[in-house]
């Protein structure tokens, strides 16, 4: 089934931020490479455009711009950058794209690698095989953490200490 790309009016039945063509491009420029197959390519950009969403989405600033009707977090309205910018309501902007097209390259490569299942909660203290021995430490995080997505949708996000205490309803 074809990708439905957000195009900026909060669609209901968006299930991705970026077209398996455009994506192509983006890993042509950034990766110098192709992927092969369609259609694990548009299962991947589903699953990064899922995966942004979920991880960040209570960090995203502004409210989405057709409510509960649209599918996916973007497009937004009263949405400011990091710096202070307005954000315009009419589009996704370039950061989630590219979040998306990290996400969806490590998707394509290894399926299942931006949602795992992780046994036990993935809080693992200590894994032994012979004379090999690995022990994280408390604070080690359960998943893996994608830096450069992190990195990419950083200028949106909210300060986590600007979260707290603060209940805002549109």
């Amino acid at each position: 089934m074809a990708l439905t790309v957000e195009t900026g009016e909060g669609l209901a039945a968006a299930d991705a931020y970026v077209s398996a063509a455009a994506f192509a491009e983006w890993v042509a420029n950034y990766y110098g490479t192709t992927l092969p197959g369609s259609d694990a390519i548009e299962r991947a950009i589903r699953k990064a455009t899922a995966y942004v969403d979920a991880r960040y989405r209570g960090r995203f600033p502004g409210c989405r711009r057709r409510q509960r009707s649209q599918a996916l977090e973007w497009p937004r309205v009263d949405a400011v950058d990091a710096e202070g910018w307005i954000l315009p309501f009419g589009e996704v902007p370039a950061e989630i794209v590219r979040a998306t097209c990290e996400g969806a390259y490590r998707e394509a490569l290894e399926p299942g690698t931006l949602a795992p299942d992780l046994d036990r909660g993935g809080a693992i203290s200590r894994i032994k095989a012979g004379s090999v021995e690995i022990e994280y430490a408390g604070t080690a995080p359960a998943a893996t953490v994608f830096q450069d997505i992190d990195h990419a949708v950083a200028r949106l996000l909210r300060p986590a200490s600007v979260m707290f205490g603060t209940a805002v309803r549109c």
